[in-house]
């Protein structure tokens, strides 16, 4: 049923990609129309996730979604230490209380994973898995075995769901953002108490779609930017770059290279100053974590041109994504941007 939703969707979101457009809207409209068919037993699911977003300079004071990822105040676990005094302010206490506590979460604690999955306990118990290193009982009411864990399947959501004397528990892994660098137990386990999370945005199913259509048969193609409800960005502006067309420019040096590089970028209406990544077909998003970061790259930069000719010397596609905000355009020189994180949970979840 989800997929099939997804699917539709999908095909109706390809539908709005037509003609040079500067920017596809998605509005409310076209969500509302998906979420209503969604099966009852979906809205009772509990979600929580944790967004990363900028505001824009432009006149609309749109918000930019850099990612998002799951909740439980994993990403700020690793930062709490510095943050002195933080753990005791009543509102954290409450939603801890709210969102953890009361929901039953095993903590997997100090079990080998990413950072070291070092930070503090918050939960009220545990979990002792085959592979903890060892286990720090003062820290916790009480720890469990996994040989306690039992499995039922809930008829109404389908979903498994895990007990631990005879009582529901979610088992999660607080130590990392990214699933994939957990322990394979731990990440079994993990995932069934797991909130969605979005590798991919909605600019790379317009990249894959036109990707199956001409193969290798092009030199830059340009993808709008995409909005939800005109003030909402979730897809920057971007350009897929074919390599094979850019092996002469790379090959240039110098003054030469700067020359014909900026060239080429007016002719294709690109800014100077943009990030760059590698593409990922969505068979290989998952094979490297850190190939698919963005590089700032200032293409008049001598320095940054080396760093370029690096990142895509083993590439048959890479990405140019436009500066969103720009704080360098209209006299902003300012020396950073800010980037704001928020945690949105939902316990019972309504129908939207």
């Amino acid at each position: 049923m989800l997929n099939h939703l997804k699917n539709e969707f999908l095909q109706e979101f390809l539908t709005l990609h037509n003609g040079e457009k500067k920017q596809i809207n998605v509005t409310s409209d076209i969500y509302q129309k998906y979420t209503d068919r969604l099966p009852e037993a979906m809205h009772k699911h509990e979600r929580t996730n944790s967004f990363f977003i900028q505001k824009t300079e432009e006149q609309d004071q749109s918000v930019v979604i850099n990612n998002f990822y799951a909740g439980n105040l994993v990403f700020y676990l690793r930062f709490i230490k510095n943050l002195q005094g933080v753990m005791n302010h009543s509102e954290l206490q409450q939603y801890i209380e709210e969102v953890l506590i009361k929901k039953n979460y095993l903590d997997i604690f100090l079990s080998y994973g990413f950072n070291a999955n070092l930070r503090p306990a918050i939960t009220a118990n545990s979990i002792n898995l085959s592979n903890n290193r060892f286990i720090d009982k003062s820290r916790f009411n009480k720890v469990f075995d996994w040989h306690d864990i039992e499995f039922q399947l809930n008829p109404e959501t389908k979903k498994l769901e895990l007990f631990v004397e005879n009582e529901k528990v979610n088992i999660y892994f607080f130590g990392t953002l990214m699933v994939r660098m957990i322990p394979s137990v731990a990440a079994t386990l993990h995932l069934l108490s797991f909130s969605g999370v979005l590798f991919q945005d909605l600019g790379y199913v317009l990249i894959n779609d036109y990707l199956k259509k001409v193969e290798n048969q092009f030199f830059v193609k340009r993808f709008p930017r995409i909005t939800f409800n005109d003030h909402l960005v979730i897809a920057r502006e971007r350009w897929l770059v074919n390599k094979s067309a850019f092996e002469g420019i790379l090959q240039l040096e110098g003054l030469a290279l700067i020359q014909e590089l900026t060239s080429w970028l007016r002719a294709n209406h690109i800014p100077t100053r943009a990030f760059v990544f590698i593409y990922l077909d969505s068979n290989s998003a998952q094979e490297d974590i850190n190939t698919e970061k963005p590089q700032y790259m200032d293409f008049t930069s001598p320095i940054l041109l080396d760093v370029l000719k690096k990142m895509v010397q083993d590439q048959k596609y890479f990405i140019i994504e436009e500066v969103l905000p720009d704080m360098g355009s209209q006299g902003n020189q300012e020396e950073h941007v800010k980037e704001y994180v928020f945690e949105h949970t939902i316990l019972e979840a309504e129908k939207c």
